[in-house]
């Protein structure tokens, strides 16, 4: 039988549909430029979470809030990759451009 532990902690396909409510086929079309909207959904969730715990809701569920903060933080990671390849792709002159020079 295989250990919990060995089962990465959060996958985009598995998890978001589940957190979110989202299709699956709508998780498998993200690109990196959706990630600040999911990111931000993602926090939306949260703080609903939080305000159940807060108020002792007895819908709150813990184990939905810590997957929550944990695919938030996977998302926020990934956000910031992409941004950070947007980032040097502007600054590295194309092979294109540089090409047309010539």
């Amino acid at each position: 039988m295989r250990s919990r532990t060995c089962e990465p902690s959060y996958v985009r396909a598995r998890d978001l549909p589940r957190l979110l409510g989202l299709w699956p086929r709508d998780v498998a079309a993200l690109r990196g430029c959706d990630l600040e909207g999911l990111v931000a959904r993602l926090d939306r969730a949260i703080r609903a979470e939080r305000r159940r715990a807060l108020n002792r809701d007895w819908t709150y569920d813990l184990s939905r809030h810590w997957a929550l903060i944990r695919a938030r933080d996977a998302e926020l990671g990934a956000l910031r990759r992409y941004q950070r390849q947007e980032a040097l792709s502007r600054l590295t002159p194309r092979a294109s451009r540089i090409e047309a020079r010539v």
